[in-house]
C-alpha cells in the first residue's frame, strides 16, 4: 500500500563542472543508471532538459544545492543501493565534493503507492524533520518507522 519517498540534498563546494567536482560529475549517469537498475527503485525525478539529469539547481534559493527525489518500494532496498553497491564508493567521499551540512541532509516519509512526491513535498518534510527531529512523518535511515 506504501513506498518509500527519499529526497537528499547537497550543497556543492564547487560548480558542477569545476575540476574539483570532476569524478562526482562522471559518475552521475552512471550512478542514476545503477539507481533505477537496482531492486525496490520505482522512481527518480527528472527534469526535462536538464545538463545533470536528477539534478536542480536553487534548491532552498541556493544555486550550490543539488538534490535527488525518489521513491523505493521500501527501506532494505534504498538501503541496500545507498551503502552496499557502487554508490556506496560514492557516498564515502561526498565530504570531497560537498559541503557538511549544519541539518540532516536527507529525509525519508512513506506515500501512497501511486503518488509521485513534488520538491516542494520533500522539502516540507526535510524542514519537519530538522524543526520537529524524528517522527513517522520524517525519518532517517538512523531512527526507521514503519
Amino acid at each position: 500500500m506504501f513506498h518509500l519517498a527519499h529526497l537528499n540534498i547537497a550543497k556543492l563546494k564547487a560548480p558542477l563542472d569545476h575540476p574539483m567536482i570532476k569524478e562526482f560529475n562522471d559518475g552521475i549517469e552512471y550512478i542514476n543508471h545503477l539507481a533505477e537498475k537496482s531492486p525496490g527503485f520505482v522512481w527518480r525525478h527528472k527534469e526535462e532538459g536538464q545538463a545533470y539529469e536528477g539534478f536542480s539547481y536553487r534548491v532552498l534559493g541556493d544555486e550550490m544545492m543539488i538534490f535527488t527525489l525518489s521513491v523505493w518500494e521500501d527501506l532494505e532496498s534504498l538501503k541496500k543501493f545507498t551503502y552496499n553497491s557502487d554508490h556506496g564508493k560514492y557516498y564515502k567521499k561526498r565530504r570531497e565534493w560537498f559541503h557538511k551540512l549544519s541539518d540532516n541532509n536527507y529525509v525519508l516519509w512513506y506515500i501512497p503507492k501511486d503518488h509521485r512526491p513534488t520538491i516542494a513535498e520533500g522539502v516540507a518534510r526535510l524542514n519537519f524533520l530538522n524543526k520537529k527531529g524524528k517522527t513517522s512523518k520524517a525519518f532517517t535511515f538512523k531512527i526507521a518507522f514503519e
